[in-house]
């Protein structure tokens, strides 16, 4: 996915990739890469690392900023006809300034963050259900519950 917007007011890019491949069978690994930039970003336009899944340990949206890179390695592996368990490493950072991911003293501005999330999931009539728990480098721990699937 690439995405490029230019206004007056502000100019946003993005990019957005991933791979999956199958091993083994019954395992795929999937890698996901996000990088973006901005200037003079509305709030709602702002990068929240991990997009819409979140970073493990942190609440979805609560690491913003006007640039983000992100990548993660997903590894799913199916225990049962219809469940899953999932773990994911993930690493990045999100930062707002000018400059390339400028680092803000006292701040998580330009801090690179670890993380990893790991947990279960049912394929169900109403699509996927995902009960997960991350926890971050920093010690920062978070539950990630998902029905359905986001678009």
């Amino acid at each position: 996915i690439g995405e490029l917007l230019g206004f007056t007011d502000f100019q946003r890019g993005r990019l957005e990739t991933s791979r999956s491949w199958g091993v083994a069978g019954e395992m795929n690994v999937t890698a996901r890469f996000r990088a973006g930039w901005g200037n003079r970003l509305p709030i709602q336009e702002t990068f929240a690392l991990g997009g819409d899944d979140g970073f493990a340990g942190f609440r979805i949206g609560e690491l913003r900023g006007t640039q983000e890179v992100f990548g993660s390695i997903l590894v799913r592996k199916r225990i049962a006809s219809v469940l899953y368990v999932r773990f994911e490493l993930m690493s990045g950072e999100v930062t707002t300034g000018y400059g390339l991911l400028p680092r803000l003293p006292n701040t998580t501005s330009g801090e690179l963050f670890g993380g990893v999330r790991a947990g279960l999931e049912a394929t169900t009539p109403v699509g996927p259900i995902r009960v997960e728990e991350g926890v971050a480098n920093t010690g920062q721990r978070a539950i990630l519950i998902r029905v359905g699937r986001w678009f």
